[in-house]
């Protein structure tokens, strides 16, 4: 199995200023002392919402894909997804259009099921959102990854597919 690291980005420091932007604005509440279930609510809140950006943060680092004998893992955190190698159609190296529509897409950072304008719904466990993305094509999804060496990446995957 071959291990490779996902591009670098700054994508991490969006998602700490998403949780910072969430949480920081409820501390005040902290000093509302007389309005305990306000504060109650909106200190669980901003803690609900900001924590698990700086999750995600914290395991952005564990971005990486594993190419193995007969199938491609992608990883992040604890999350595990696996494409066989039998399943690809394609696999090109391309932009991809923005949608307005919202996801986890973020500069530097886009993960889960993210909305494109050109391609739909499209797997994303990259640090890149928009360029320079490799896309995979199976039956039933689309993926988008972020090798930080992309050039040995596809290499090693074509050879592995004319092989499958």
């Amino acid at each position: 199995m071959k291990v490779y690291r996902a591009a670098p980005s700054a994508g991490w420091i969006w998602l700490i200023g998403i949780a910072l932007l969430v949480i920081v604005p409820t501390l005040p509440a902290l000093l509302a002392v007389r309005q305990a279930p306000v504060v109650l609510i909106t200190v669980v809140l901003g803690l609900a919402i900001g924590l698990p950006f700086l999750v995600m943060a914290y395991w952005f680092p564990t971005i990486r894909y594993e190419l193995g004998p007969d199938k491609l893992v992608l990883r992040y955190g604890p999350f595990r997804y696996a494409i066989r190698l039998d399943d690809i159609q394609e696999v090109t190296e391309r932009d991809l259009a923005f949608s307005i529509w919202s996801s986890m897409r973020l500069p530097g950072f886009a993960m889960w099921t993210v909305d494109y304008a050109d391609e739909g719904h499209v797997f994303m466990c990259a640090t890149r959102a928009l360029k320079d993305i490799v896309y995979i094509v199976t039956p039933r999804r689309k993926y988008g990854i972020t090798p930080a060496d992309e050039e040995d990446f596809l290499r090693e995957l074509t050879r592995r597919l004319k092989r499958a």
